[in-house]
């Protein structure tokens, strides 16, 4: 990674169809496979992916002051404590319509009251990048995702993302960003499974930005149309 040159992405439909028929007015279950071995439970637990909303904050809270040291400064890009409650009432607070957000919640007798184990958010691009298909209001928005430590490579993350795609083509965003280290495969590997992305080097050789094209969207610009500085 952090090549300079674009390095264009494109795969099959696959990881795509594993979610199609979610809808984000819903919520979606998905059986894992449990995080350690010699459970004396052998059920395999059942994670839901739903929006989030504000009764979430204390639980979101909790789901980053938990995650590793390492996992943070990938999500944040630096050194971070991660978002507090006051924080995590802010993306909770989404508006459905400008930004959204969703959690992966370990299930139990009532899926709200479970452990979080799993946010993505979609929130307005702070860098103005024009190059992406804005909503109506004029704001292109970035991705963000993080997967609890214990509970990463289970397929979490690309429900979330399933269901991110399937929000912005209901609410007729063509594309999606994406900031990240250009080192963090997992995150990269993630983004280039949508059907079209393109991975752009940024004046930092140690950052990338991801351009995901949204299946269904109205975007009919050029990948990568913004270019380098």
């Amino acid at each position: 990674m952090g090549r300079s040159d674009r390095s264009e992405s494109r795969s099959s439909t696959a990881g795509r169809d594993a979610a199609n028929a979610f809808s984000t007015s819903q919520t979606m279950t998905m059986t894992v496979v449990p995080p350690t071995r010699g459970r004396s439970d052998h059920r395999a637990p059942v994670i839901a992916v739903r929006r989030v909303d504000a009764a979430d904050a204390p639980a979101l809270a909790t789901f980053y002051a938990a995650l590793p040291d390492a996992d943070r400064r990938r999500r944040f890009l630096g050194t971070s404590r991660g978002p507090g409650l006051h924080s995590c009432e802010l993306l909770c607070s989404n508006d459905h319509v400008h930004n959204e957000g969703f959690v992966a919640i370990l299930g139990t007798t009532d899926e709200r009251d479970g452990r979080v184990v799993g946010h993505l958010c979609l929130t307005p691009d702070d860098e103005g990048n024009a190059w992406l298909a804005p909503d109506a209001d004029g704001q292109a928005l970035e991705i963000g995702i993080a997967i609890a430590a214990d509970w990463q490579r289970r397929g979490i993350g690309r429900r979330l993302f399933a269901a991110a795609l399937d929000w912005a083509a209901e609410h007729g965003i063509g594309s999606l960003c994406a900031t990240c280290f250009a080192d963090n495969a997992a995150v990269l590997r993630l983004l280039s499974s949508a059907p079209e992305s393109v991975i752009v080097p940024t004046c930092d050789p140690a950052v990338v930005q991801v351009e995901i094209r949204v299946p269904g969207g109205p975007d009919e610009r050029p990948m990568g149309a913004r270019g380098l500085p």
